[in-house]
């Protein structure tokens, strides 16, 4: 007859195995959680970490830091031989604006879209360093998109108000339309300031080439979900006028 292990034996496996298990389940959590990512506002207010930024020419911080860059776009073939793709994208980006070389990263450029197209979700606001919020209306943005119904191509740019070194600027909007898929292309990963937070998904029916070059050295992760593709980062540096990372389809 086998003898059981002893209590302390016992007690010693039972803590291991619990451990495990909260490990496995916490990253289940973070890994469930990063796929129903709900792309929304952020706060109306500016925290003491964002308050705290400044610019740091010998670290690459200079006229301003994209604290997140959220994008999703999903895109569907449709069966109407007069419309080929049915396009949908989401939008977030937050951002501190620290000199006046900055201010020009309160341009708000939307995708040049022809024909059919909804802006069923828009805020955009200026948050001031004394803490006054700067909104641009929904009705404002609108009529950018109003006379693409009529088949004339849409304005794409539009600017906050109020934007001043100090500020924090807080976009995003949903936009959908029918147009064309491009077979293929480039998205850039960096940009010309520097990235905080960085979370894309992209989704294209029944096609999964995907390409991420120009990461070395970058803390990016790559994951495909369900056709979809899911690229997040942190801590990106500003590229310039140099071509930095860039997923290519």
């Amino acid at each position: 007859m086998k003898a059981g292990l002893a209590p302390r034996a016992r007690a010693f496996r039972n803590s291991g195995l619990l451990a495990i298990g909260l490990l496995l389940v916490v990253s289940v959590a973070i890994e469930a959680k990063s796929k129903k990512r709900k792309i929304e506002p952020g706060p109306a207010t500016i925290s003491d970490e964002e308050s705290e930024i400044a610019s740091d020419p010998a670290n690459g911080v200079t006229g301003a830091v994209i604290l997140i860059e959220e994008f999703e776009q999903a895109e569907t073939p449709m069966r109407r031989p007069y419309i080929t793709t049915q396009h949908r994208r989401a939008y977030h980006r937050r951002a501190k604006i620290l000199t006046e070389e900055g201010v020009s990263l309160a341009e708000v450029e939307f995708p040049r879209v022809q024909g059919f197209s909804k802006l069923s979700k828009w805020w955009g606001r200026t948050i001031l360093p004394d803490g006054t919020v700067r909104d641009l209306p929904k009705a404002n943005v609108d009529g950018l998109f109003a006379k693409s119904q009529d088949g004339a191509e849409s304005d794409s740019k539009l600017v906050l108000p109020g934007v001043v070194p100090g500020c924090i600027i807080d976009y995003g909007y949903v936009l959908n339309w029918m147009g064309i898929s491009a077979r293929h292309g480039g998205f850039p990963i960096q940009l010309n300031w520097p990235i905080r937070g960085l979370y894309v998904k992209w989704s294209r029916a029944g096609d999964t080439n995907w390409k991420l070059v120009g990461t070395d050295g970058l803390d990016i992760h790559v994951t495909n979900h369900k056709g979809a593709l899911l690229v997040t980062g942190s801590d990106l540096p500003a590229v310039g006028d140099d071509v930095g990372a860039e997923l290519l389809y």
